[in-house]
């Protein structure tokens, strides 16, 4: 089920340092050439992967954290459906350093964009950060 943007809004606040903590920490792991989720020999070691799990926990247990290419964004997955190869949509909280044009359709409201053509969709919650909702065929 999707999570209303008011939730997503709400954890936000209510989790804010732990949320800056990750991006923090997703950022300068993936500048040493890791990225989360990947298994590589590059992967931090397990201090540090307990502080991901530690802060992932703060907010909500099973929160999916990504880096999401080269302009630095990070992605908090709070819902998905679909495969890698499939239909599919995630909705959830992203960092966007710079230019939001470039990472998604800027809407006032996410709570009905399941009912939207394919694309990537985002809502400020405030500077930098977002709600995402994407969705691909």
């Amino acid at each position: 089920m999707e999570p209303k943007d008011r939730e997503l809004i709400a954890t936000f606040h209510a989790h804010r340092q732990a949320f800056e903590q990750l991006q923090e920490m997703a950022t300068q792991d993936a500048r040493r050439g890791w990225y989360l989720g990947g298994s590589d020999p590059h992967k931090p070691d397990q201090p540090r992967l307990d502080e991901y799990k530690n802060l992932i926990s703060q907010i909500r247990p099973g929160l999916q954290v990504a880096m999401t290419g080269p302009t630095g964004a990070v992605r908090f997955i709070f819902a998905s459906e679909g495969t890698a190869i499939g239909p599919g949509w995630a909705k959830g909280i992203e960092y966007v350093p710079g230019d939001y044009e470039r990472e998604g359709v800027l809407l006032p409201d996410l709570d009905k964009a399941a009912t939207l053509p394919a694309h990537v969709y985002m809502r400020e919650i405030e500077p930098r950060w977002l709600i995402f909702y994407q969705r691909d065929e």
